[in-house]
């Protein structure tokens, strides 16, 4: 049952919902953080906060990637099948480019994306839709990013990257985390396409 809260609500709703979930402390409305007109500094607060943490968590995913990356180069350069390293043959060396150039080009992104922070009287507010956006693209690139590399991480390295005598696992786990944090890569991607054009939702 959702209870949309307007200025007619009482003080405290604890006598409504009380009877249906008796084990939850309900909040007083007098003290939430914001009123139904939702107050524009706090709003304006909570969309800095949001754009400031989605392009602070591109950077943890693509570090990540990087450290996913430098594991599979070393263990392709020690591992040895058909007589040479594993990353002299054409596939897997294909496959390590591929991680490579994914990961500079997000890094790349992200750095334009800081420096578009820096100068926010040439691109606005970061709380606007533009940089917003712009944040909101540089978290699903790096995550995205960091997927797939540790992806092929996991590849090169056999059953070896699985376990935990590599910590490519857990950078796994992580970086799914940050692909799922601040409203996840499909509303971030959202995000990115309002900065361009208005979107009725």
């Amino acid at each position: 049952m959702a209870m949309a809260m307007s200025a007619s609500m009482p003080a405290c709703i604890e006598c409504s919902l009380t009877g249906l979930f008796p084990a939850i402390l309900v909040l007083v409305y007098s003290n939430a953080i914001s009123k139904p007109a939702w107050a524009a500094p706090r709003a304006i607060g909570a969309l800095r906060n949001l754009a400031a943490a989605r392009f602070l968590s591109a950077p943890m995913a693509l570090g990540a990637a990087q450290a996913g990356f430098e594991i599979a180069l070393e263990y392709t350069r020690t591992r040895i099948a058909g007589n040479k390293p594993v990353r002299e043959h054409s596939m897997h060396a294909g496959m390590l480019a591929d991680m490579a150039i994914a990961i500079e080009a997000s890094r790349a992104y992200n750095i334009q994306v800081a420096r578009m922070f820096d100068r926010p009287e040439q691109f606005g507010p970061w709380h606007g839709s533009y940089l917003s956006g712009k944040a909101s693209g540089a978290k699903v690139m790096s995550s995205d990013t960091a997927i797939m590399v540790l992806n092929k991480a996991m590849e090169l390295t056999g059953a070896t990257g699985f376990t935990q005598q590599m910590p490519l696992e857990k950078y796994l786990r992580d970086v799914k985390i940050i692909q799922l944090w601040e409203g996840g890569s499909q509303l971030a991607r959202m995000d990115m396409a309002r900065s361009f054009y208005p979107i009725q939702t």
